[in-house]
Parts: structure tokens; C-alpha cells; sequence
């Protein structure tokens, strides 16, 4: 056929078809990126006597570390935090 279209065609599974072939292959082996949301945390038995101020700092990987707001006035048995 000259000057007509060309079509190739491909053994795709269909799950697969329109898909990102490299973000389905990360996917698959188990490390692709996944963003989560944490909240509602909390802590407790922390190995502090008294009431105190704490705060929670979550690093992860070469992204800044995140911390929480500061819970004062807690008793270390359960410190709550609510962002």
C-alpha cells in the first residue's frame, strides 16, 4: 500500500494498553512511588516522667523532613496529633 496509513499492532495485555510502561513496570517489581497522607496520629509510652511538649519530624528519603505541630502539655502515655 503506497501512501496509505500505517498501522502496527502489538500484543498488549489489555490492563496494559494506554499505560505508562515504565510506571507499570516499577509498579510491578514493587517500587514505584506512592503518595500517602498520615494523620490523626498517636504516640504513647514515651520515655518521658512527666507532662511535656512533643512533636513528631518524619524524614523520608531525599524529600525534607515534615514535622507535626507541638502537642503541649501531654502526658506521655498518649500524646495526640491531630494534623
Amino acid at each position: 500500500p503506497q501512501g496509505g496509513p500505517r498501522r502496527i499492532t502489538c500484543c498488549c495485555p489489555a490492563g496494559l494498553r494506554g499505560a505508562n510502561l515504565v510506571e507499570a513496570f516499577a509498579a510491578w517489581l514493587g517500587v514505584a512511588a506512592m503518595p500517602i497522607e498520615i494523620g490523626n496520629i498517636v504516640v504513647g509510652d514515651l520515655p518521658y516522667q512527666s507532662r511535656g511538649d512533643f512533636y513528631i519530624t518524619i524524614e523520608n528519603g531525599s524529600k525534607p523532613p515534615r514535622a507535626t505541630s507541638l502537642a503541649e502539655h501531654h502526658e506521655p502515655k498518649a500524646v495526640p496529633f491531630p494534623d
